[in-house]
């Protein structure tokens, strides 16, 4: 399923709500699991609403994977604590867009949401990843 933006780039949450709707009844196996959007626009700079649509997806029971690479460097991101009804599970950005080394690896991929074995079931609960705070 592939969501088009509107005329001025924008995008609109009843759209992507209705989406939802129009599969939630559906086999588990046609419903939609994740959602993944980017967080600001190289072209237009347009930033969507990314913790808006977090909670969306988690309320139709979808994971939220947001592009944040042109995001992170100017502004802070938060990925939220996994209870926060608008928490990321998932982002990626270029490391040297946080002055990280372009070595060994280009593209860094934070899942620490998502990893159970890396955190106790209490340490999930108040854990949240700031990955850049303009000072």
């Amino acid at each position: 399923m592939q969501y088009r933006t509107q005329p001025d780039g924008s995008v609109s949450i009843t759209e992507i709500e209705d989406i939802f709707k129009a599969h939630q009844n559906r086999p588990k196996a046609e419903q939609i699991k994740l959602v993944t959007i980017t967080g600001a626009s190289t072209i237009t700079g347009y930033k969507p609403p990314i913790y808006e649509i977090a909670a969306l997806a988690h309320r139709y029971g979808a994971k939220m994977f947001a592009d944040v690479c042109q995001l992170i460097q100017h502004e802070r991101v938060d990925m939220h604590a996994d209870d926060h009804p608008c928490h990321l599970d998932f982002v990626a950005f270029s490391g040297h867009k946080i002055y990280a080394s372009y070595e060994p690896i280009p593209l860094i991929i934070f899942v620490l949401q998502s990893l159970s074995l890396l955190r106790t079931e209490n340490e999930k609960s108040r854990f949240s990843s700031t990955f850049y705070e303009k000072k």
